[in-house]
């Protein structure tokens, strides 16, 4: 498999831009499953423009001074499908080369002249570029299939589950310290905890499609991811740490260190600090992330395009954490 199916590999070919004077181009797709199968699909007419895809089985493109000979012994091998794209009267043509392991770098080329017995154009003098064709920087909107948003949208949906049965389980056992988390995390006195998780519980069971989910910070919102963002958003990265500890003492998740999202590393506090505190930062943070995602898909249009693989391994990434941060509340 890759991380674009077949079908998504001919959208994104068909919205990149072309060079003025260009007829020949080439991308890479990195497959990890079968590679002959992705490229029996990857075949589309384009209005004029043909697309095929060539399996590569050896170590070519890797080497630099070895890139022309390697462009050659492509097109070469390609003969047969780019007499056929001149059969179908094709001006130009694109090549996505299929390799089981990414090249080192996103794009590499050469300058060459097109063959005599190349059906468009032969003889143009031209410098060839081979390009990820998940690394295009205008690839996709941050509200594309890469993003998974509906996928993060429910894993925020079951870690807020998850968090609020940890204080309805904390007030059982230690109604004082369950008073003292709330009062930190809303930075209010005085609270009706139970009020409060019951407000919570009826938050959550009036959303009727998880996947669909979207938190927002308002403070007409009964929910507990609200009350997180609504800390995160007003406090400094170093002055969220302080309550993050302040949290852990309340509600200890310190049993393990959780992996944050690459995110959460950017934007970690300074010193040093225990398990609890930085499990509790984490989850600020993650929580955070997850509502500018969501945010960011909802107004995509504001923000340009972005490289697949990009949107993609972001994605996974803040998966991940939200998977774990949840497993750490509901079984640890």
């Amino acid at each position: 498999m890759s991380i674009v199916s077949a079908e998504r590999a001919i959208e994104l070919i068909s919205q990149a831009s072309w060079s003025d004077n260009d007829v020949l181009r080439v991308f890479w797709l990195q497959v990890d499953g079968s590679r002959d199968q992705m490229a029996q699909s990857l075949r589309a007419t384009l209005g004029r423009e043909e697309v095929f895809a060539v399996v590569v089985r050896d170590d070519s493109f890797k080497i630099a001074n070895r890139i022309f000979a390697d462009i050659s012994i492509l097109l070469e091998s390609c003969r047969e499908q780019l007499i056929q794209a001149k059969e179908n009267r094709a001006q130009r043509v694109t090549i996505v080369i299929l390799v089981k392991e990414s090249f080192s770098r996103a794009q590499v080329g050469s300058p060459i002249t097109l063959p005599a017995w190349f059906p468009i154009r032969p003889g143009l003098h031209t410098h060839l570029y081979i390009t990820d064709l998940l690394g295009l920087s205008n690839g996709t909107p941050l509200s594309g299939p890469e993003a998974q948003i509906d996928r993060v949208a429910e894993l925020v949906f079951n870690l807020e589950h998850a968090l609020v049965d940890a204080l309805q389980t904390l007030q059982a056992t230690d109604p004082s310290r369950a008073a003292g988390f709330l009062g930190k995390l809303i930075d209010k006195n005085n609270i009706d905890v139970a009020q409060r998780i019951d407000k919570y519980r009826a938050h959550l069971n009036g959303v009727g499609l998880p996947r669909g989910y979207r938190p927002n910070a308002s403070e007409a919102t009964n929910s507990i991811v609200s009350d997180m963002l609504r800390l995160f958003l007003s406090r400094s990265i170093d002055d969220t740490a302080k309550v993050a500890k302040q949290l852990d003492s309340h509600l200890p998740k310190a049993q393990r260190l959780l992996k944050p999202s690459y995110l959460g590393v950017a934007l970690r506090p300074r010193g040093v600090h225990a398990v609890g505190t930085r499990n509790w930062y984490a989850l600020l943070v993650g929580v955070y992330q997850s509502y500018q995602v969501m945010n960011a898909a909802a107004h995509a249009g504001d923000y340009g395009l972005y490289p697949p693989a990009l949107v993609h391994y972001s994605s996974c990434d803040l998966q991940l954490f939200l998977e774990d941060a949840r497993d750490l509340l509901v079984y640890e």
